[in-house]
């Protein structure tokens, strides 16, 4: 920069600024709520959601804490740097138990200007054996069929094992877009 009284001229000087953030965004999350089902054998320590909240600040005023407000009676905690909930040390799930914790997402400005959002995790506690999906004892079937078979034909007789002995249903999922075949949903 230079100054002129209209005659003459200054040496120039140097002028830097430095253009400081402000905390003029607020933590999001990416969702209002989120649902989470959690089987009993969850150990201690395992993950049950990974929460994020961004915010488009710099520096201080960008970096997002996390914590829990509301409704974990004890049984999860929150990484306050990462948004990860876990199962609380020496915490068994019980089956039928359902949560709604409210967690709160912060930037790091100071005190007064600190800005936060929350939201709403609900869990429910399921038991162990909704783990356990049905089974084929085979992962592909291989079939040559004659295109003069009669219509109604059974081709092939599948079935599926559950570990429980729950009811098990059957659907054909792709590969039959024209609805060709026929399956029996039990």
């Amino acid at each position: 920069m230079v100054a002129s009284d209209g005659v003459q001229q200054s040496s120039p000087v140097t002028v830097n600024i430095l253009v400081i953030d402000a905390n003029d965004n607020t933590p999001t999350f990416a969702q209002f709520s989120y649902s989470v089902q959690v089987f009993t054998d969850r150990q201690p320590g395992e993950t049950v959601l990974q929460l994020t909240a961004t915010d488009a600040d710099e520096g201080l005023n960008g970096l997002v804490t996390y914590e829990i407000l509301a409704g974990a009676q004890g049984d999860f905690v929150i990484n306050n740097h990462s948004g990860r909930i876990t199962v609380a040390l020496g915490v068994t799930l019980t089956v039928g138990r359902s949560y709604a914790l409210t967690v709160k997402a912060s930037d790091n400005a100071p005190g007064n200007q600190r800005r936060s959002s929350t939201t709403t995790v609900y869990i429910e506690i399921l038991p162990p054996n909704n783990q356990s999906p049905p089974r084929f004892p085979i992962l592909t079937y291989n079939l040559e069929i004659s295109e003069a078979m009669r219509v109604g034909a059974i081709l092939l007789n599948l079935q599926a094992t559950d570990r429980e002995n729950d009811p098990i249903t059957y659907q054909i999922v792709s590969g039959d877009s024209q609805k060709v075949f026929n399956l029996s949903e039990t």
